[in-house]
């Protein structure tokens, strides 16, 4: 069975000055390979502010089975044979795959912040449009039940709609919207690498 929970990857790899040029022209084509990819909700790119400070990359999918084919596809091994040429540095990842992984959250220091007002209304949006329509259908279908057995009916036909079938097909479509970016403008909405020799 697939595993269709959220996934986000928190990516750190440190990049010497002088190659940082080809870094970025080669970054911008694997991001462009992985935004391809099925499942892909959103990443979030921070670049360093000085020499010393590393690259940061937040990406998150749909499920853990939507990066495991991004991080086995042979384009992404491809490009990262190339890069490793040029950059060979270590790379630092964590893999968050709470509820908030929807959202681009990531107890990670590096994770971006999702905008919380955007979040709220997302939710709002999509718990309302579940509620309204999945209710009368539910007391449709047993109209001799409780009330109480109505509503729990209800609320268990809507978490498992929005766990397993809105969010994974919304998020592709806000992921970008719903992530906070740089006061500075470094932060960019793009696909991100992942795997164990993320970018």
């Amino acid at each position: 069975m697939s595993d269709l929970h959220p996934v986000q990857v928190v990516v750190t790899r440190e990049v010497p000055p002088e190659h940082r040029a080809t870094y970025e022209e080669w970054l911008d084509r694997l991001l462009t390979a992985a935004k391809a990819r099925p499942g892909f909700v959103g990443a979030t790119v921070v670049r360093p502010a000085t020499d010393a400070e590393p690259y940061r990359v937040a990406a998150s999918f749909a499920s853990t089975e939507a990066m495991m084919e991004w991080e086995q596809s042979h384009e992404r091994c491809r490009l990262l044979r190339e890069i490793d040429r040029v950059v060979d540095t270590d790379v630092q990842w964590e893999v968050n795959t709470t509820l908030d992984a929807w959202f681009g959250v990531s107890e990670a220091p590096a994770a971006p912040k999702p905008i919380r007002w955007r979040m709220a209304l997302v939710l709002f949006v999509v718990v309302s449009a579940l509620v309204l329509s999945i209710s009368p259908i539910v007391r449709a279908l047993i109209p001799n039940a409780p009330p109480q057995l109505q509503l729990v009916a209800s609320i268990g036909v809507d978490v498992l709609i929005m766990s397993y079938f809105v969010m994974p097909n919304l998020l592709p479509l806000l992921g970008s919207w719903l992530n906070e970016r740089s006061a500075a403008g470094e932060a960019t909405s793009a696909p991100a690498p992942t795997g164990p020799e993320r970018a």
